[in-house]
């Protein structure tokens, strides 16, 4: 049970991130191609463990899967990699406050007893 439990926080503690990049970023006139590029640009900084990679992967990958799409209007590209790139760190604070709050119960319980 404890195993199925903590599978369960790690896939919808990374769906938050994938969620919120690929909801931003359609909000913004993002096609399917720029959602599917940022969601590529998200695992690919988590596959090569680079910092860069990880934080800019959603704006790249948005921004090629739209060119993809549509090179002929690259404000549209850009403004919809940027939504999604907005959506990555919105997601990010998310979780770095879920993280907080984990750490805090954590914290209390183990002075306290409580929880």
């Amino acid at each position: 049970m404890d195993i199925g439990c903590n599978t369960f926080t790690y896939v919808n503690y990374f769906r938050i991130g994938l969620y919120y990049s690929r909801e931003d970023g359609k909000k913004s006139g993002g096609t399917k191609s720029g959602e599917r590029g940022a969601i590529i640009g998200s695992l690919s900084g988590i596959i090569f463990v680079n910092p860069l990679i990880l934080i800019f992967g959603s704006f790249i990958g948005a921004l090629i899967g739209e060119i993809i799409n549509d090179s002929k209007d690259m404000k549209k590209a850009i403004k919809s990699a940027f939504s999604s790139f907005i959506g990555f760190l919105f997601g990010t604070g998310i979780k770095a406050f879920l993280t907080l709050s984990f750490l805090l119960i954590l914290i209390l319980n183990l002075l306290f007893g409580c929880f």
